[in-house]
């Protein structure tokens, strides 16, 4: 399977996603009530590659998971 293939996220893997969807929103609404600074919209853009990494994160472990699932079908 190719790095870049499309999976489509199990209901475990959707409901990890969005329990750090819901923390990353708190996040960042901390973040864009601070007063404005050289560092603020860098650190949205540091959330937002981070909330990506989880989110590949997630998708490898999902995968990790159906692999080990279909060896123990198989044997």
């Amino acid at each position: 399977m190719s790095t870049f293939a499309y999976v489509k996220f199990d209901d475990k893997s959707n409901e990890t996603l969005k329990a750090f969807k819901t923390a990353f929103e708190g996040i960042e609404t901390m973040i864009r009530a601070l007063p404005d600074g050289p560092h603020k919209e860098q650190s949205i853009v540091n959330l937002e590659q981070s909330y990506m990494w989880i989110g590949k994160t997630i998708r490898d472990s999902q995968l990790r998971r159906e692999c080990i699932g279909l060896l123990e079908y198989k044997s």
